[in-house]
């Protein structure tokens, strides 16, 4: 029923409304615990209410900063496996209010790397350059390029940003990844993969299926309500067809895939 009607919302050009109702009242919901993280920790600088309520789905300080530093090092744990941390240029593509980055800094700190985000959101950026000093961040558009020279980066992962773009989209931006990443450098990625088949319709299902791409629009590309959703097949034989592929975790219910290859 839920999905009938975002559905309905969709077709109407009603999400980025929609999805604004529900940024008021998630608002609402986390009003006193919200208010208590902030006594409780002072210290601790929170994006604009909206800014954080579009990277992570609700408003809720304690779960973005703490999910954060859990995100932060889960990814590291994995990127690890695969590559030293150590005297290395670092980037997040796609970091948003630096929910996740923000962290590794100081989880890496005895690792002598440079840590950079990237983002295509003007004022994302601007606050984020104003509040992390320790984090190197540059703005980008829509599409490619990004402003760094070719294999400068050895490590780079993002978090839920192929999943806010078009198929065409997605693999220009997977290919500019690879330019700017060294060779035998790794990039991490996650994904909608087979776990979040549910979410989508019959018709849409037998696209996924036969297709392996899944885009729903009705909203601006990039927008959180813009979601797609990609198959393992194509996955290996569209997008990750010229990389190494060292590792695939599907995800479970309504959890994302993780990739991560190397160039």
């Amino acid at each position: 029923m839920k999905q009938s009607l975002m559905n309905l919302i969709r077709k109407l050009g009603l999400l980025e409304e929609a999805d604004y109702v529900k940024f008021l009242l998630s608002s609402l919901n986390y009003f006193f615990r919200n208010r208590k993280f902030k006594v409780d920790n002072p210290d601790i600088v929170l994006p604009p209410h909206f800014m954080l309520f579009e990277s992570f789905g609700k408003m809720d300080y304690a779960s973005y900063y703490e999910k954060g530093k859990e995100s932060a090092d889960d990814i590291l744990e994995l990127l690890e496996k695969h590559h030293t941390l150590e005297n290395i240029n670092l980037l997040e593509w796609g970091c948003g209010p630096v929910r996740i980055l923000r962290h590794i800094p100081e989880i890496l700190a005895d690792k002598n790397l440079s840590v950079y985000g990237s983002d295509y959101n003007p004022e994302t950026i601007k606050w984020d350059k104003a509040s992390f000093k320790n984090i190197n961040f540059s703005k980008n558009e829509l599409l490619p390029p990004l402003e760094y020279d070719d294999n400068f980066f050895e490590v780079i992962y993002c978090i839920s940003v192929f999943t806010h773009l078009d198929e065409e989209t997605e693999l220009k931006w997977f290919n500019e990844i690879v330019r700017v990443l060294k060779p035998g450098g790794i990039f991490l990625l996650s994904i909608h993969g087979e776990s979040s088949k549910d979410r989508l319709s019959e018709e849409e299902k037998k696209i996924f299926d036969e297709h392996g791409c899944v885009i729903r629009s009705n909203v601006t590309e990039g927008k959180r309500s813009f979601t797609s959703y990609n198959s393992e097949k194509f996955m290996r034989e569209r997008m990750l067809k010229d990389v190494k592929i060292l590792e695939f975790i599907p995800g479970k219910k309504n959890e994302q895939d993780i990739w991560i290859v190397r160039k």
